[in-house]
């Protein structure tokens, strides 16, 4: 009977690779898209009528989007759909710190 401690059985079974090994293959992904504090409190309260979970849904969205483009297509729609003109000064900070990501 052989034990897992036997030579032949780790012979036998495929190497597994090293975390190096693992890591080395992964492309570093884009910087994600982070609020501070201050901002997410801000634009939770002003732009989101203090709903957390919308804030966090959004940036979840933001940080799935490859171009500029795209993000401010999405921006421009939640603009008009949660009628953030009467915050605009919150609503264009939101799109400075979006506009930094992808630069």
């Amino acid at each position: 009977m052989q034990t897992l401690f036997d030579d032949e059985v780790l012979a036998a079974q495929p190497a597994t690779p090293s975390v190096t090994e693992v890591s080395q293959d992964i492309k570093p992904s884009k910087t994600p898209f982070k609020l501070d504090l201050n901002d997410r409190i801000a634009f939770s309260k002003m732009l989101f009528g203090g709903s957390q979970m919308e804030l966090n849904e959004v940036v979840n969205q933001l940080n799935h989007f490859e171009t500029l483009d795209e993000a401010k297509e999405f921006l421009s729609d939640m603009y008009y759909e949660k009628d953030w003109e009467k915050v605009d000064e919150y609503a264009q900070r939101l799109w400075i710190l979006v506009e930094n990501k992808f630069m």
